[in-house]
């Protein structure tokens, strides 16, 4: 539940959204006509009602016919001015979709580095698809509230004055008592829910890195216990909510006492006063019929109030993210050349200066490198140079124009980006590298790939290339976009031969050189001596305090350039293993574990599930398998539940029959008992309504978090092979989106539902006593009402439910993709074919939602003439059976027909929730039926049943003794799901103890080969031993407490140093964490922080370089007691010295374990000078 807002915020937050989205104004003033309208209905009702039952209480059966037409002709009208309300509501959420996510899109485009920093994928996913659905009730229930309670009470209040001043009075006081209960709960419980909002964002957190780290948290042994801490979260999130709704529930309450009190002591009052003759039937009818729509239009804000809250929260996330600071846009939109100035320019962080001040100058047609050590902002100076990172300090000009000055446009064409860690970007290889130059023929594109040995795989995904063909697929854009679009280009390069072997490597320097070679403005930052020594000039940036950064010219080639010398070579490499590239018709067909296609659907279907009410309820069903509630606390809130809905159909039958009993001028003492149950029917409404919200949100948020902690656990089984990182964000949907939409389905659907059908059927059966007619036409009411006029519209709904999924689905990912690719496709200046799939994406959302809103709009509409059509129907089948209608005519006279005629617009009203709940049940069983197909997907690999620890030769199940593990590959093939081998009869023996090198050129299924290790795949063919046990024997979670990897792209929480270091191993002390930052020579760099181990890392990691991610990462490594470990590319981003240095750190702190380095280049310090018996794949 939100947080109460102050009145000042609430109303700043839905100015916001009148100013944002201009359409919503129209939408107010529709609903301004639309309520004045409605009042006058109203008041047209009553007068109605008024006049024409005294008639027939007298016995006047001439007025049965213009009665029963006159209601009718009512019914019509407010059906058709309720039809043309919800129309403008459809329109009006459309027309905000669509202003909104063109403004979340276009906005991306313009945020500077920092800006996305702050805003992380999943939040725009967010902003686009729930933020916007959050507004939704805003405007269908909020908007049309606020015009009913500023008109309607007046004008109903002004026809009560004038017929009766005492009521007036009564009405005055118990209606301006609400507002004050209001704000007086309201600023109480303040507090209250903004620590509730704060629990439940740290929920929201905490289940973002849960699902983003399931893989390390796997590696660590840690996802089983990720699972009990979402439980203990959910828990305190549940505690936390439930005494705060105990007092905001209060405010509801209030509300409900305050407006069933009014009406029972109008009815009391005018009761006595017609029973002693100083008041007509005609004017009590007045009183008793709109004292309700006093109170009721105030009640619908208060209850509206909280859907409300989160619309008005998604317009302050909306405003918070227009205030993300954004790239420079000068006035300038033409430079002379590609010249690059930089004067002074400071590295800054959030923990103060990085470097000492830079100055250089990069005329067009040079090579100039950046050098320096890992963390001293080298890729801070790159991202200045392009406009990405704001420059706080000196000054940056490019052609002679301050960049500051320079209009975005024409920098991002100016300036091309070549980044550290490539994102896929399009369809194919082809699509991603002509997003350059759109304009460019086939010919030109295959040209570029072909410069950097990618033309063979330009028809296949982006996402299947290896790390470092990524790399290369972005430089091949460079080379298209200098060669196609630019007489002058600056191209900044970061660490272009990172992830790539030696001969590769060489073809990407050869490239560097040409595109210098036709003009362009190369800066490349780098550790690779190889580059830096072809380099024309060589920048070096020192950390801050050391003298200032200066160029200074290349040394030239030598003949040692890029390697390694042999002093620094390790000692105790035992032998090397190298992995060949597979042939590319192989390679075209491998997906490294990332799934493009959705999860297997619950029925079988990858597509297109069976659609419809059948499929839907079915969908239903298995929910409340799957986590049913528990029995006790279920049936106190259905009790509760019955007993307030009984409660409201009695206050109308009470006070009918007191007013119509009064009428016939009984003595007092006639009338006390039901004067008494008028009362008693108030308070208990409110009472027990009080008690079943708590009650049932009680139960809900204990159900929930066990479905929680049931998907975690799910998951962490399908992390990696079946979900891979880009399925994430369909994970994250699951987890927070629809697992909190599947609680409504208790909330808003069933236990209302049960609630409102034993009232009705109880009021049914009262009737029945007292008029069967009549009870035949209730019957059939409340059938239209309570069933068939649901079912229309969870079937309709349905129909295009799963359509609709899919269109949420689709656009959700399409805006995280967009998001993490944003800054590579601003600096192609291609961002703009990707914005128009993404609104064309928001356009057949919007459409297919207007469709699924037909059927409900039309619902409601109908239900609010429903009650006038049944009370016609009522007076018609008394006016057919004749002795009914006058005085003593049937059982109970004329309170009987006093209850037959009213009771109806009580009945509908208590049945009318039930068209939103068909909707609502319509999105619960599309949420239901994504989570099951979660749920419900098979591992592709089978893994054992459980064994004793002895049965495994020990190591693996974690028996005492060598601290190393042996491990062997007997001719292993290791495929990802649905996808050819990668690694392919591969032979390997590590002895424990042994070092091992697995090297191959990029693309050559390496990490593969670590994911399998790791049991994160099992050997599709031959066999893969620990100490002589075939891990065939053994499940892959006891496997992983022997092996683990360090990742080449590692996972950090949002969260310290500290807690990301423990995840290693929980109990491990301060001082054992600096021995581990000691080893990776990090410990001086965490004492210098101003937070030491308690410095955040930021989102992603965005607060630290990537070699210091790199090193946090083999740190945590060496805090775990694994007995084999697995590096994968471990001193990527680290210059030579660094490498060496952390090399050597590594090597002491894992001295006697089994050791696994994979890497691209046979010159890494890790790499043998010759490898011993190097075993080779078949």
């Amino acid at each position: 539940m939100p947080p109460a807002r102050t009145d000042r915020t609430a109303r700043k937050n839905h100015s916001s959204l009148l100013r944002r989205v201009p359409e919503l104004r129209r939408h107010a003033a529709v609903c301004a006509v639309g309520a004045l309208a409605t009042a006058g209905l109203i008041v047209a009702q009553t007068e109605i009602l008024a006049r024409g039952l005294p008639r027939l209480v007298d016995g006047d059966a001439g007025a049965v016919g213009g009665l029963v037409a006159a209601l009718i002709a009512v019914g019509f009208v407010r059906i058709v001015v309720r039809w043309l309300s919800e129309r403008s509501s459809t329109v009006a959420v459309g027309a905000a979709r669509r202003r909104i996510v063109t403004g979340v899109v276009t906005r991306i485009d313009h945020l500077d580095a920092a800006g996305r920093g702050e805003v992380s994928p999943a939040r725009v996913g967010a902003l686009v698809t729930s933020g916007v659905d959050a507004i939704e009730p805003w405007v269908r229930s909020y908007l049309p509230a606020v015009s009913f309670a500023a008109v309607v009470p007046p004008i109903v209040g002004l026809r009560i004055l004038l017929e009766d001043w005492i009521s007036a009075l009564i009405l005055v006081v118990a209606v301006a008592a609400i507002p004050i209960f209001m704000v007086l709960i309201g600023q109480y419980t303040d507090a209250r829910q903004r620590r509730q909002w704060a629990t439940l964002q740290r929920l929201g957190a905490h289940f973002h890195d849960v699902l983003t780290g399931l893989e390390t948290l796997r590696l660590f042994g840690r996802a089983e216990a990720q699972v009990d801490g979402v439980q203990r979260v959910t828990e305190q999130y549940r505690s936390a909510v439930m005494r705060t709704l105990k007092v905001a529930f209060l405010s509801a309450a209030a509300l409900e006492l305050l407006a069933t009190l009014s009406v029972a002591l109008v009815a009391v009052t005018a009761g006595v006063r017609l029973s002693s003759g100083s008041m007509a039937l005609s004017s009590a009818l007045v009183v008793l019929l709109l004292a309700p729509e006093c109170s009721l239009p105030l009640r619908r804000v208060g209850a509206a109030f909280h859907s409300s809250v989160a619309g008005a929260d998604a317009a302050a996330d909306l405003d918070a993210f227009d205030e993300l600071p954004l790239s420079p846009d000068g006035a300038f939109d033409v430079v002379s050349d590609g010249e690059v100035v930089v004067a002074g320019f400071v590295a800054r962080s959030d923990r103060g200066a990085r470097s000492a001040p830079v100055s250089f100058a990069a005329a067009p047609g040079t090579l100039t490198a950046v050098v320096g050590p890992s963390g001293s902002g080298k890729s801070t100076l790159l991202g200045a140079i392009s406009g990405e990172v704001g420059v706080d300090e000196g000054s940056i000009t490019l052609g002679g124009v301050d960049l500051a000055r320079l209009s975005r446009r024409a920098r991002r064409r100016l300036v091309v980006v070549v980044p550290q860690r490539s994102i896929p970007v399009g369809k194919t290889v082809l699509d991603s590298v002509r997003l350059a130059a759109p304009d460019a023929d086939e010919g030109r594109a295959l040209a570029a790939l072909a410069a950097v040995d990618l033309e063979g795989l330009a028809r296949h995904r982006p996402d299947q290339l290896s790390g470092g063909e990524r790399q290369r697929l972005a430089l091949a854009r460079a080379v298209l976009a200098v060669e196609e679009r630019m007489s002058h280009a600056v191209v900044v390069v970061d660490e272009p031969t990172a992830h790539l072997d030696e001969q590769r490597g060489e073809l990407v320097i050869a490239v560097l050189e040409r595109l210098a070679g036709r003009g362009a403005t190369v800066v490349v930052a780098t550790h690779d001596r190889r580059l830096i020594d072809r380099c024309g000039s060589i920048v070096r940036v020192s950390p801050a305090g050391d003298p200032a950064a200066a160029p200074t010219p290349a040394a030239g080639p030598t003949p040692a350039a890029g390697r390694t010398p042999a002093a620094h070579r390790p000692a105790h490499t035992t032998h090397a293993v190298s992995i060949p590239l597979l042939p590319e018709a192989i390679r075209g067909e491998i997906q490294t574990g990332i799934q493009s296609e959705p999860l297997t659907a619950p029925h079988g279907e990858p597509h297109g599930e069976p659609q419809g009410l059948r499929p839907a309820i079915a969908d239903l069903r298995w929910f409340n398998r799957l986590a049913p509630i528990a029995r006790l606390p279920l049936l106190k809130a259905r009790v509760l539940g019955v007993s307030a809905e009984a409660s409201t159909l009695g206050l109308a039958v009470a006070a009918a029959w007191l007013i119509f009993r009064a009428a016939e001028r009984p003595s007092f003492a006639d009338l006390a008992v039901v004067a008494v149950a008028v009362r008693g029917f108030g308070i208990g409404k409110g009472v027990f309504r009080y008690g079943e919200r708590l009650a049932s949100h009680d139960a809900v948020f204990r159900q929930l978090g066990s479905i929680r902690a049931t998907v975690v656990a799910r998951l962490s089984d399908l992390v990696p092979a079946v979900v891979g990182r880009d399925r994430r964000g369909d994970a994250l949907t699951a987890m927070v989106a629809d697992v909190d939409r599947l609680g409504d389905l208790e909330l808003r659907v069933v236990g209302p539902a049960i609630a409102s059908w034993v009232a009705v059927i109880g009021a049914l059966i009262a009737v029945a006593i007292l008029s069967g007619p009549v009870v035949l036409v209730l019957g059939a009411g409340a059938l239209v009402a309570g069933v068939l006029l649901p079912a229309w519209v969870l079937g309709a709904s349905a129909q295009v439910g799963g359509d609709i999924v899919s269109a949420e689905a689709r656009l959700s990912a399409q805006a995280v993709h967009y998001a993490e690719v944003a800054g590579e496709l601003a600096s192609a200046d291609a961002a703009r074919p990707t914005q128009r799939r993404l609104l064309d994406l928001d356009d057949q959302l919007v459409a297919l939602r207007a469709q699924r809103s037909r059927a409900p709009d039309a619902a409601t509409a109908l239900t609010s003439g429903l009650g006038c059509w049944i009370a016609a129907g009522s007076v018609a089948a008394l006016g057919a059976v004749g002795p009914a209608v006058g005085p003593g005519g049937g059982p109970g006279g004329g309170p009987a027909l006093g209850i037959a005629v009213l009771v109806p617009f009580a009945l509908v009203e208590l049945l009318a929730p039930s068209i939103n709940a068909a909707e609502v049940a319509s999105g619960i069983a599309t949420s239901a039926r994504r989570l099951r197909r979660i749920l419900t997907t098979d591992n592709p690999f089978r893994e054992p049943p459980a064994v004793e620890t002895g049965e495994t030769g020990g190591t693996a199940a974690g028996a005492s003794g060598s601290r190393a593990v042996g491990l062997s590959l007997c001719h292993a093939t290791f495929a990802w799901p649905g996808a050819e081998p990668t690694i392919r009869a591969l032979d390997l023996a590590a002895a424990a103890g042994d070092r091992v090198v697995v090297r191959g050129p990029s693309g050559s299924g390496k990490s593969t080969l670590a994911a399998g290790l790791v049991a994160f795949l099992r050997p599709t063919a031959g066999r893969y031993d620990l100490d002589g046990v075939d891990t065939a024997q053994l499940r892959s979670d006891r496997i992983r407490t022997a092996v683990t990897w360090a990742q080449q792209d590692p996972w950090l929480a949002s969260t310290s140093i500290r807690e990301n270091l423990r995840i290693a191993r929980p109990e491990a002390s301060d001082e054992e964490l600096f021995v581990a930052l000691d080893a990776v020579v990090l410990g001086e760099w965490a004492r210098g922080l101003p937070r030491g181990l308690d410095t955040e890392v930021g989102l992603d990691a965005v607060e630290i370089s990537g070699g210091e991610r790199q090193r946090l990462s083999l740190a945590r490594v060496l805090l775990s007691n694994h007995r084999a470990v697995v590096l994968d590319e471990p001193t990527a981003h680290l210059d030579v010295d660094t490498a060496q240095a952390v090399l050597d750190g590594v090597h002491a702190a894992l001295a006697g374990r089994t050791l696994i380095t994979i890497t691209h280049d046979p010159e890494s310090p890790e790499s043998p000078e010759s490898p011993e018996n190097p075993a080779q794949p078949r």
